[in-house]
C-alpha cells in the first residue's frame, strides 16, 4: 500500500507520487479518512447572511481539503434548496489560505479570505 499525493504542473495538469510507504502513515491515513465517516463536517454559519437570507457555510477544516470542482457542482443543488445565493467557506491547503466559494443563481466564484 503507498500514500500518494497529488501536485498540479503550471501547465494545469495533474500529477501523483508516492509521498509515504510506511505502515504507519498509511494506517494514519485511512482512520483520518474515516473521521465523520468521510463526509466533510460542514456547518451553518449565518442564514441571514448580508442580510438578504443568503446562506454561508463553514467547512470546519481537519486536515483534508474539499475539492473545488466538487464544491462548483454542489453549491448550485444547494442554492435550488435555498433559493439564495450559498458561500461556502473552507481552508485551500495548496494555498494555505481560506477560501469563500459563491453561487450566485449563475455562477461558482471563489476569494481568498483576507
Amino acid at each position: 500500500m503507498y500514500v500518494y499525493e497529488e501536485h498540479e504542473w503550471a501547465n494545469g495538469e495533474r500529477y501523483r507520487f508516492v509521498k509515504d510507504t510506511g505502515w504507519k502513515e498509511i494506517r494514519e491515513q485511512l482512520v483520518d479518512s474515516m473521521n465523520n465517516s468521510g463526509i466533510p463536517y460542514i456547518v451553518v454559519v449565518d442564514g441571514d447572511y448580508n442580510k438578504a437570507n443568503e446562506l454561508y457555510l463553514r467547512h470546519e477544516f481537519d486536515g483534508n481539503s474539499l475539492d473545488p470542482d466538487y464544491i462548483k457542482k454542489t453549491l448550485p443543488y444547494i442554492y435550488q434548496l435555498w433559493h439564495r445565493p450559498v458561500h461556502i467557506e473552507t481552508w485551500d491547503i495548496e494555498r494555505d489560505a481560506g477560501t469563500i466559494y459563491s453561487y450566485d443563481g449563475s455562477r461558482v466564484s471563489h476569494k481568498f479570505k483576507s
